[in-house]
């Protein structure tokens, strides 16, 4: 569900095939700089955002997700 939210909201090609294990993109999500980080091939990501805007993408990311 996680590729396929970000997907849905972003520029970067999150395909399991296009974006695997080890990589990383910068991207932007609600209009924040983010850099997603692919830990495993089982769709589980890190976003890093400056620290003064996570709490925003956290808030952005919730509603995103219902």
């Amino acid at each position: 569900a996680s590729r396929r939210l970000l997907s849905s909201v972003c520029g970067v090609d999150l395909h399991p095939q296009a974006f695997r294990a080890g990589q990383c993109a910068r991207t932007r999500l609600a209009d924040l700089a983010v850099i997603i980080d692919c830990i495993d091939d089982r769709g589980r990501f890190e976003l890093h955002v400056s620290r003064s805007y996570a709490a925003c993408l956290t808030d952005w990311l919730e509603d995103a997700a219902r």
